[in-house]
């Protein structure tokens, strides 16, 4: 008995654990989703900035600056990306992980 009470509170442990990641890799995705919604906003910008550049040189000078400006946080906007997409596939391994360990803790309960 004992021993099943103590696979039973491993087994809760787990779950607790993999709804934990699901509540991450969810969390992550809205973060993914909200940087690719900026990362497209910024592009549109840029391409806004780009066209408007005139024919006088002040105003192309401006232009660029402006564009240059877009594109370190596009930059950055990318790296953070790329950092989110890194954080999923991790939180991903980690849940398929905790998933295994649930699963063969299930089958551990069986067998006693």
């Amino acid at each position: 008995r004992a021993q099943l009470a103590q696979e039973r509170a491993e087994s809760g442990r787990l779950r607790a654990r993999v709804a934990e990641e699901v509540a991450t890799r969810t969390q992550q995705q809205e973060v993914l989703s909200r940087l690719s919604e900026e990362c497209s906003a910024l592009q549109s910008d840029l391409a806004v900035e780009r066209e408007a550049m005139g024919s006088v040189v002040a105003e192309q000078q401006m232009a660029i600056a402006k564009a240059q400006v877009s594109e370190g946080k596009l930059s950055s906007l990318e790296s953070k990306h790329s950092d989110v997409i890194q954080k999923e596939e991790d939180s991903q391994r980690q849940l398929s992980k905790l998933r295994a360990e649930l699963d063969t803790s299930r089958g551990e309960h069986r067998v006693v």
